[in-house]
């Protein structure tokens, strides 16, 4: 799963730049938290503050390779690049009082590719395409014991582009082929 972690340092820069924080400041770690870390039990969400939590997963059956030819000027062989795409569904939980207003913050400026620094462009320069736009963000209120908190959900469909390279020999001379012609 070499994909994850690119993956998951992407989504955090993505929620920085639409949040317009520092990505290595405190208020960053913070408010943008992975859900699932290795080890880590269901995350519990401060009650009287507004924090995202994001979740990756991949995506079952959507993947598909193709395959691209390059030869380099002068190169004595030709290179194949083989990119291989993982499917990776991300779930983002917005909670505290705030939570709608920030889902619906980040859902419009995902659907608009403005350029160096928006969300898209972020995840480009990491090899990362969404598939679609994420549907409008989900509200809804839940419970903890006798607490009931408000939670704002946006799941997005992306593709890690993982590209291997292959050197492929071409032959620079046919060698020599006698024929035999029997009558």
């Amino acid at each position: 799963m070499a994909w994850f972690q690119t993956v998951s340092d992407a989504v955090a820069l993505m929620l920085c730049a639409v949040f317009k924080l520092d990505p290595a400041g405190s208020d960053a770690a913070s408010r943008f938290i992975p859900a699932y870390l290795e080890d880590a039990t269901t995350p519990q969400a401060p009650r009287n503050k507004n924090v995202t939590y994001y979740a990756l997963s991949e995506a079952p059956g959507t993947g598909f390779d193709y395959i691209q030819a390059k030869t380099g000027v002068g190169a004595k062989g030709a290179r194949t690049v083989v990119t291989k795409t993982v499917p990776v569904s991300v779930l983002l939980t917005f909670y505290g009082s705030n939570a709608d207003d920030d889902a619906e913050h980040f859902w419009s400026q995902f659907q608009w590719d403005s350029g160096s620094g928006s969300p898209r462009a972020i995840l480009r320069e990491k090899n990362i395409v969404p598939i679609g736009l994420p549907d409008r963000p989900v509200s809804m209120f839940e419970v903890e014991g006798t607490f009931h908190r408000r939670r704002c959900d946006v799941r997005l469909s992306l593709a890690y582009l993982e590209n291997t390279e292959n050197a492929v020999g071409i032959v620079e001379q046919t060698p020599e082929v006698e024929t035999h012609v029997q009558y």
